[in-house]
């Protein structure tokens, strides 16, 4: 019985030996711990049949591969400093943009004025309130670039003579671009020669000039004399700029053949002041080399005339207007008293 019993297990065992070769191997935990790095000198290598279990089940159970967690870089393994390397090299190649979207330190310029992405602070007289904004250094100098209280960059400048700054809108880049020597802007911005009322206009270095028209006078010629040609019909300015009338007296128009005028005086009024008024608005030379007063020779009464001088060719020469005589109120055209036959005058 004993020698039957042998015999099995002599036969039993080669079949058993090639069912066990032909078994797969399989891993378990304690493997994974037996396999640890601690565990030094028990790491068995897997054979084929443990290489395509785990394959297997790589493709079907394994979770996708999200990258290192947290608590893998926490534990300080070799894997966590690559991570760290890569997340640190990003955010270099992204120009620390993550960090300044969070609120976080945007870069050592942060506190230097301000600054635009991509060109650097926009706070210069190179760059103002955004990049290639330059200040206009034509006509002028530019001095900075100042930030207001509405926080709206804006160039400042120092014009050349004959320029102003005339257009500041904030950035103020076309700089000191308006010309002060014209009719619109004559000595500054904005100041307009009054052009009405006169044949000839012009603008200098103290302010505008005029040619005034017949009955009108430049009376107010204070720089920068923008005010033009006034009409000389006022009490404040009767016939001329400097003939005011006194003592409420009006402003009187004057009609006559030879040329109208205005005085202080009422018509047919007859006084050296009338006929020198007279001369002056026919010859349009009020000064006295030109209204000259004479007396009529032979005359008992001492005749009185204002005549108009005929040195220097003055063409309305030789009209002679009496004031004191017998035919006061008569003017003559020939050098000569007027006699009874002459024409009167206002």
């Amino acid at each position: 019985m004993k020698s039957r019993i042998l015999a099995c297990i002599v036969v039993a065992l080669p079949v058993v030996a090639a069912a066990c070769a032909t078994q797969p191997d399989f891993l378990f935990s304690d493997d994974l711990a037996d396999a640890s790095p601690d565990a030094a000198g028990r790491e068995k290598p897997p054979s084929d049949a443990t290489v395509a279990v785990s394959a297997d089940a790589a493709e079907s159970d394994a979770p996708a591969d999200d990258g290192p967690t947290q608590e893998s870089m926490d534990e300080g393994g070799p894997d966590a400093e690559v991570a760290i390397d890569s997340a640190a090299a990003v955010d270099a190649a992204d120009g620390g943009e993550t960090d300044a979207a969070d609120g976080g330190d945007a870069g050592p310029d942060a506190n230097d004025g301000a600054v635009e992405v991509g060109c650097g602070p926009i706070d210069t007289i190179t760059q103002c309130g955004a990049c290639e904004n330059a200040c206009y250094s034509l006509h002028g100098t530019p001095l900075e670039c100042a930030t207001s209280a509405a926080d709206a960059s804006t160039c400042v400048y120092s014009c050349s003579t004959g320029f102003a700054d005339c257009d500041a809108a904030p950035p103020n880049t076309n700089g000191c671009q308006t010309q002060t020597t014209t009719l619109t802007n004559c000595t500054g911005c904005g100041i307009a020669c009054n052009t009405a009322n006169s044949i000839d206009a012009g603008c200098g270095a103290t302010g505008c000039s005029y040619t005034c028209a017949a009955g009108y006078g430049n009376c107010d010629p204070t720089p920068p004399n923008a005010g033009g040609c006034t009409a000389l019909t006022t009490a404040a300015a009767c016939g001329s700029c400097n003939n005011a009338c006194a003592g409420g007296t009006s402003c009187t128009l004057h009609t006559n053949t030879l040329g109208n005028y205005h005085d202080c005086y009422a018509a047919n009024v007859h006084n050296y002041t009338t006929a020198h008024d007279a001369c002056a608005a026919y010859t349009g030379d009020p000064s006295p080399d030109n209204c000259q007063t004479y007396g009529c020779s032979g005359d008992p009464n001492t005749w009185a005339v204002v005549c108009s001088n005929e040195i220097g060719g003055n063409p309305n020469a030789c009209v002679c207007w009496e004031y004191v005589g017998g035919e006061i109120g008569r003017y003559d055209t020939s050098c000569e008293c007027p006699a009874s036959f002459d024409p009167t005058w206002q």
